[in-house]
């Protein structure tokens, strides 16, 4: 319940108060009912009963019945509402908190839990409270006039009674213990469901070209089955609580009335008649006392489930991120320069470092490049410029500012950023192209068409119907490899940056598409820092500095020409693409 009152305004709280209100007028007209028939199964008993009084008697039960079932409508209306307000503020936080986590926040909750938590455990606690806040304010008042109107009845039904409710708390208590494991392995399993089939269809190319259909259905259907195995077993569990408490109120029914014809055997006639309206009165009070208990228990067995789903949702809410925000937003004492002063980092868990003692400064207006082998740590460096990581030791300056200083979105603003991943949003070509923010405009078509033309996807573009305001499927499916990574490139150049990130982003381009990419490139860069992490020489050869990587160091620095002269590294890489280019 702690989650839910977070999220309650002063509006909700209100409401509750209202629905209490409300529900409170409901009981005490449900609990007048029995009253009522005990009045009239009396008066029959005696012969005194007319048909007008029999009439007059069952207008006043049908109103009482009417105002109730006005009043339990209007409470249910007001729970949704609130439910609704709650669950909405609730989705809204979890949500905004992802989009605060930095990688290694990501990577270490994982994708499938944070989908499942951010959908599903939500809902559960929309569920909890959408079927389980009525009871929770209907049953303990409803229990307080029950038992202040069975206290001066017949002890020994009171007796009985309270054996029955005993053997229902035992009950109640063994099915907890049961249940309450079994959801929070219920809840693990479906992460792992989750997570296994966003893995599959995220990977759909592969599993097609590797003919590994039967493999992926064991794995999901393993998955799936652990699901399976624990929700039956906990519905089994929950499903015997029903037909269990249904014979146990048949019987105490049963023995109440067979106890009360023994006393009424005894009895003279006007006294077995208030004795048999009092007994009629009390089996209606005992029916609304296990309805009551019924529903307590109900929510005590949902418990577990909304407790589970509370504390995945807390632990979201309650992540400290790893890569706090700093205050400085400008102004900058230096414009377009990149320096790392002896920088290490290693991944969470990595048993070596990633990056190690990297020393070198980036002058604004220049082009450098990185180059290395898989695995030698040249994305490291950029997701450190960017801060998606925070580096373990040493310094790294963006405008003659410590990272660490910068609020992030200062920080980002400056920045251009083609990943190697080239995911699209869904929406139109136009909104993806202008999809960032730099903190001084918001882009116009003028200006996103202008960075189409420079990223080369104009062309394309336009041999659509719709043109620039063509669909765009959820992470670009909709189009190859070397249109997304044009109009991944296309976003960037909107942004009007100050410094151009771009991680193997040409990659997927043909070499004429290249060239020309290069041409419009320079002309739209001039005056600002290009880096620029490839794989190919032809793509790095022309900057003005490049900085050759291994095994996450720094092994050499200086331009094509000078690299093949003396660095192996790259003479290695030179001859494995061109054999026929050689040391000069």
């Amino acid at each position: 319940m702690k989650l839910i009152l977070r999220y309650m305004n002063k509006k909700d709280k209100i409401i509750s108060a209202v629905i209490m209100i409300f529900v409170i007028v409901q009981v005490i007209l449900e609990t007048k009912i029995p009253v009522i028939m005990g009045v009239i199964s009396g008066l029959l008993q005696q012969g005194n009963m007319t048909a007008g009084a029999v009439r007059s008697k069952g207008i006043e039960m049908v109103l009482y019945a009417l105002i109730a079932f006005a009043a339990a409508s209007i409470v249910c209306w007001l729970i949704i509402d609130v439910t609704s307000r709650v669950s909405n503020s609730m989705r809204i936080s979890v949500f905004g908190k992802l989009l605060d986590f930095s990688l290694f926040e990501v990577s270490s909750f994982g994708t499938g839990t944070l989908i499942s938590r951010c959908n599903d455990d939500i809902y559960s606690v929309q569920s909890f409270m959408t079927q389980s806040l009525q009871s929770l304010i209907k049953a303990p008042i409803l229990l307080i006039i029950v038992f202040l109107r069975l206290s001066s009845t017949e002890g020994l039904w009171i007796a009985m009674s309270a054996a029955a409710v005993a053997l229902m708390a035992v009950l109640v208590f063994l099915m907890f213990v049961k249940i309450a494991p079994l959801v929070r392995r219920q809840s693990i399993a479906r992460d792992m469901m989750i997570g296994a089939a966003h893995e599959h269809i995220y990977g759909i190319r592969h599993i097609h070209c590797g003919n590994r259909f039967s493999s992926q259905e064991e794995s999901y259907d393993r998955i799936n089955g652990e699901v399976v195995r624990y929700g039956i077993k906990s519905k089994t569990i929950l499903g015997f609580f029903s037909p269990t408490t249904s014979m146990l109120i048949y019987i105490l029914t049963l023995a109440i009335y067979i106890s009360g014809a023994f006393l009424m055997q005894k009895q003279g006639m006007t006294e077995q008649a208030a004795a048999f309206s009092s007994m009629v009165s009390f089996v209606s009070y005992i029916t609304f006392l296990f309805t009551a208990l019924i529903n307590i228990v109900l929510v005590l067995l949902n418990v577990p489930l909304l407790t589970n789903a509370q504390g995945r949702i807390l632990e979201i809410l309650n992540q400290e991120n790893s890569i706090p925000d700093g205050d400085f937003s400008g102004p900058v004492p230096e414009h377009g320069t990149v320096e790392f002063r002896q920088v290490s980092f290693a991944y969470p868990e990595a048993k070596a470092s990633a990056v190690s003692d990297l020393t070198f400064k980036i002058n604004a207006g220049q082009t450098v490049a990185i180059i290395g082998g898989t695995g030698a740590g040249k994305t490291t460096v950029l997701n450190l410029i960017l801060r998606l990581y925070e580096a373990d030791k040493g310094e790294i300056l963006v405008d003659g500012v410590k990272v660490k200083d910068f609020r992030l979105k200062a920080l980002r603003d400056l920045i251009g950023y083609v990943p190697q991943e080239n995911y699209l949003f869904s929406g139109t070509i136009a909104q993806n192209i202008g999809y960032g923010e730099n903190g001084r405009f918001r882009a116009t078509l003028e200006e996103i068409q202008k960075a189409a033309v420079t990223g080369q996807a104009d062309s394309f573009i336009r041999q659509k119907e719709e043109g620039y305001n063509a669909g765009v499927q959820p992470g670009g499916t909709n189009f190859s490899g070397g249109q997304r990574q044009r109009l991944t490139i296309s976003r960037a150049i909107c942004r009007d940056p100050e410094i151009y990130i771009f991680d193997d982003s040409f990659s997927a381009l043909d070499f004429e598409t290249d060239a020309k990419l290069r041409r419009a490139l320079k002309k739209t860069t001039e005056g600002a820092t290009v880096i620029i992490v490839g794989q190919r020489i032809s793509s790095v050869r022309d900057a003005d500095s490049i900085l050759v990587m291994d095994k996450g160091r720094i092994v050499d620095q200086g331009t094509h020409e000078e690299l093949l002269m003396r660095c192996s590294v790259y003479q290695e890489i030179a001859a494995s693409q061109n054999p026929e280019e050689k040391a000069v």
